[in-house]
């Protein structure tokens, strides 16, 4: 009688124990079924970014006088069509520029010291030169924007100032100044190693006869 009593209570335990890893199996596999669901969900939302990324943006540039810039961006390669929108400004159109480079930067900065921030765009070329590009925008006194002139660099500039320059700049503020810093190439210099070191040069917005003009310091 005791060796039934003792069998059942083996036989009890073992259909315990058997539900118990069961239960412990199915709990298992739940949560490997929303690891996998929650790893699938952050791969679309990071396919997603980056399809924004090189499709568009949409991003607002606030000034510190409470204006505000909206930059919109599509297409990509050197294909991408930019758009600048003043908000907040009692005369605001918006500007479109096409077929331009990649964005490499965007900022605000107050160059002509007048208390209204001006908004600063970098481009960046994809090819070897990867050539940069500025755009500016300047507000006049918060109540228009206009697109500010910055000439490009000439023959005459890669005798003088820009001696050496073959690409590979920067655009940068430091100080409320705006700098550009490129690798000076020496004759002979392949494209990946200029010999000539860094040479910066410095730009100060002027007003110009229509609108306010970047030049070389």
């Amino acid at each position: 009688m005791k060796k039934i009593v003792l069998s059942m209570f083996v036989i009890a335990a073992l259909i315990s124990c058997s539900k118990q890893e069961k239960k412990a199996a199915k709990e298992n596999v739940k949560e490997a079924e929303k690891s996998v669901e929650k790893a699938a969900e952050t791969a679309v939302e990071k396919t997603k970014e980056v399809t924004k990324d090189v499709a568009g943006y949409f991003k607002e540039y606030k000034t510190k006088t409470g204006k505000a810039f909206v930059v919109d961006k599509e297409g990509e390669g050197s294909n991408i069509t930019l758009k600048i929108t003043p908000k907040g400004f009692e005369y605001g159109e918006q500007m479109v520029l096409t077929n331009v480079d990649p964005v490499a930067d965007v900022f605000l900065a107050d160059l002509n010291k007048d208390g209204f921030e001006e908004l600063y765009v970098v481009t960046q070329a994809a090819g070897s030169g990867s050539y940069a590009t500025l755009y500016g925008f300047s507000s006049n006194n918060d109540k228009s924007v206009t697109q500010i002139s910055v000439p490009e660099i000439t023959e005459n500039d890669l005798k003088g100032k820009f001696k050496g320059y073959q690409g590979h700049d920067k655009f940068y503020v430091e100080n409320g100044k705006l700098y550009r810093k490129f690798p000076v190439y020496k004759e002979g210099d392949a494209n990946a190693n200029p010999t000539g070191g860094e040479k910066v040069v410095e730009y100060v917005l002027k007003p110009g006869e229509a609108t306010w003009v970047l030049v070389v310091k």
